[in-house]
Order: C-alpha cells, then structure tokens, then sequence
C-alpha cells in the first residue's frame, strides 16, 4: 500500500436557489433605470432653473428694450423722475437702493461675526455658574457650573427663524416699534452728537419723521444678520482647529489666536457678506413701508428715500404710459443684473473656500 497522501475530493458546488440569477439580473436591470431617472430628473431641474432665470431675464430685458434704446446709460445717473413730462431717471432711487444696503451691511456685520464667533467657538465650552439654591439643590452649597450647549441649539434656531419671518411683519413692527423711537429718541440722539462729526456730520443732519432711510437700514440689517451668521458660522467651523491649537500652544491669547482663525477665513467671510448685500438690495416689502416713498432731498440718513424695489411695488401697477413702465422695466433689469453679479461673485468666492477645505481632507 501506498503512504502517499490522496489528494481531497473536489466538493461540487450547491447548485443555486431556483430563480435566483433571474433576480439578480431583474434587480440589476431596475438599479440602472433607477438612476437613469435620477440623473435625468436632477439634470432636468438644474436645466430647468437655467432657463427660468434666463426666461426672466429676457422677459424684462425685451420690455426695457425701447427704453434703453432712447436713454442708454443716462438712465442711470439721471435724476428726475417726471410721468408729466416723460422723462425718467434712475439714480435717486438706486442711491436709495445702495445707502439702505450699505448701512445694513455696516450694523449687521459685527453682530453676525461676533454670533458665529460665539456659536462656535466659546459655547461649546461656556459653562453657566448659578446659585444651588435657585435650581432647587437642598443639599449643595455654593454655585453650579451648568454646560449651556443646549441654549446655544436655541440660540441658534432663534436666529436662524429670524430668516422665515415674512418681510410684512417686519415692517408691521418698524411702523409700530422702531418709528416712534427713531423720530423721538434716536435720531434726535445722533443728530445732536455724531451730527457735529468732521467728515461724516452730514449723514445726520436734519432728523424728519420717523420714516427714513436710516429707520429702513435698521430692519434690513434684523433681516439679513441670519443669512450673514449662518455662513460666517458654516466657515469658522471649517477652519482647521490647528491654527487655534498652535497659536495658543505659542502663548497668544485667545482673541489673538481668533485673529489668525478670522484671517484664515476672511475669504469665505466677505462672501457671506456680499450675500447679505444682495439679500437687502432685494427686499420690497418692509422697505416700502417704512423708507418714506419720496426722491432723497438730502444726502442725510435721515432723509426720505425710495428704492428700486419699493418704486416697483409703488408705481408698475399704476403705470400709465408705455413709456413709464419701460422705465420702470429698466429700473428692474438695473437691479437684477447688479443682484446677479453679487451673488455670482460670493457664491465664487464660497466655493473657493469649499475647494481648499477638500484639498486639505
């Protein structure tokens, strides 16, 4: 007899389940239609929105046509707006249009940044010391250290729904709230102090009523400190922890570490920020209640104004020419072109950010 070893028998493999490879094709088969209607339903749309912002565009464009024809750029810093006389001008109303941006840009920023600077960066380990007794301890003594995580994920929806609150009901409270303190308190207050400023004395000179240019700045910049904090908050939080860690580990302090996460970020920042612009020079409603509706008669914020918007709501449907509402056609391509090009430039700028956050992972 041999001692050589025999070789293991060869197990046949079990056959397959009756009907299974026909599953697997009929599954296979219905995955790749799946997404062949996934991706022609998400190109479609993306397809379609083109063409919807293209549609409008053109729509307005072919009414501002004659108009444009007849006044060419000399719309823009003409400043007469006569429906006698049927001569039209832009510029009263796009100066409006850019003060109330700029001014809302200049209160709403630091609140923004200083909110995302919060949000992210001191919360998470911000701890609140209350009394024992006041939270109902018997037995301790002293003071609690409670972690205010949970406030700051109110805090933060808080803020965040001040973006869903419709533009009427700012303006509702504007007329209610923020009018007779302009006309009786505030205004009154910079008048007489900044108002004797070198340089920028002007911009408070001669308080009116409560309904001015500076009163419609204050309830654009509530509405567009959401949108502001919401970006600068998503950019900080994509700053890489490092230069904080490093800057500290070297001895800084913490606000000198927070200029260096600030510097990093400042891109992604004035992104944000140029949405807001476009955002306040978009907004009707609250505006138009609360701007005065009358041709600037001074360079002071506290003048009467009237914006591109708000003239659109006010006039387009009283119209009585085609000649008047061709010029008012043209006043909204005017302020869609300038919104396109905000936005097309911070949604550039934001993506860059996102592009060097990939490149770093």
């Amino acid at each position: 007899m041999s001692d050589a070893p025999r070789a293991p028998s060869a197990i046949p493999p079990s056959p397959p389940p009756a009907g299974q490879g026909g599953r697997k094709r009929s599954s296979g088969l219905r995955l790749r239609v799946l997404d062949r209607v996934t991706f022609g339903a998400s190109a479609s749309g993306a397809l379609l929105m083109v063409l919807l912002l293209g549609l409008i565009v053109a729509v307005i464009a072919i009414g501002a046509l004659p108009a444009i024809k007849s006044q060419g750029l000399a719309f823009l810093w003409g400043s007469r707006w006569s429906i006698r006389d049927q001569e039209f001008g832009a510029w009263p109303y796009l100066y409006s249009t850019l003060v109330t941006s700029v001014v809302a840009l200049v209160l709403a920023v630091p609140v923004s940044v200083g909110s995302a600077l919060f949000l992210v960066k001191l919360a998470p380990q911000a701890r609140l010391s209350l009394p024992a007794r006041l939270l109902g301890c018997s037995t301790a003594t002293g003071w609690i250290r409670l972690r205010i995580a949970p406030i700051i994920a109110v805090a933060s929806f808080l803020i965040e729904l001040l973006a869903a609150i419709p533009s009427i009901a700012y303006g509702l409270w504007g007329i209610a709230v923020l009018v007779p303190a302009m006309q009786n308190f505030i205004q009154p207050a910079l008048a007489s102090t900044l108002g004797n400023v070198p340089l920028i004395g002007f911009l408070f000179a001669r308080p009116t009523i409560g309904f001015t240019l500076f009163t419609a700045s204050v309830v654009l910049a509530i509405m567009i400190i959401p949108i502001v904090t919401a970006i600068v908050r998503d950019v900080l939080a994509a700053a890489p922890p490092e230069l904080e860690q490093g800057a500290l580990g070297l001895g800084a302090t913490w606000w000198q570490s927070q200029k260096l996460v600030l510097g990093y970020s400042k891109l992604g920042i004035f992104g944000g920020v140029v949405l807001g612009f476009a955002r306040a020079m978009g907004e009707t409603m609250a505006i138009t209640m609360l701007i005065g509706l009358s041709i600037p008669s001074s360079n002071s914020l506290f003048a009467q104004g009237q914006t591109i918007a708000s003239l659109l709501a006010n006039q387009f449907g009283n119209a009585d020419t085609n000649v008047e509402r061709q010029a008012l056609l043209y006043t909204a391509l005017i302020l869609l072109v300038i919104t396109l090009l905000i936005n097309g430039f911070a949604r550039a700028l934001l993506l860059k950010v996102s592009t060097q956050k990939a490149r770093k992972q």
